[in-house]
Formats: structure tokens, sequence, C-alpha cells
């Protein structure tokens, strides 16, 4: 029989399982919101990170080209 993990490890396993997902679910939430265009509106702050990835790509592309 395998022997148990302490409760802090699981928990902490747990957690950090969680945030992941959490953080999977609000991206692909907001790439759907900036897909349709309403990003700017419904994202506070005009904080969308796919638009966000999306400057830092196209800052990466000029960089490459000169």
């Amino acid at each position: 029989m395998k022997e148990k993990t302490e409760e802090r490890q699981v928990i902490e396993g747990l957690l950090a399982m969680i945030s992941f997902m959490s953080n999977a679910f609000n991206l692909e939430a907001a790439n759907v919101l900036h897909q349709t265009g309403w990003c700017s509106e419904l994202i506070s702050d005009n904080n969308c990170p796919v638009c966000k990835m999306e400057g830092e790509k196209d800052a990466d592309d000029g960089n490459e080209e000169e």
C-alpha cells in the first residue's frame, strides 16, 4: 500500500491545480470576448490578456525584422 502524503502537500497540490485551471478558464473566456470584439468593453481597465499577447507578438516581430 502506498504511503499517504502529508495533508499540507495535498492541499498545496490542490491549490496549485485550482489556480492553474482558473487561469486557463479566465484566458479562454478573455479569448472568446477578444474574438467577438467585446474585450475592451467587458474586461476592466482595457486589460485584455489576449490584446497584450498580440501586442507583445507584434513588438517581437517588429524587432526581428530590423
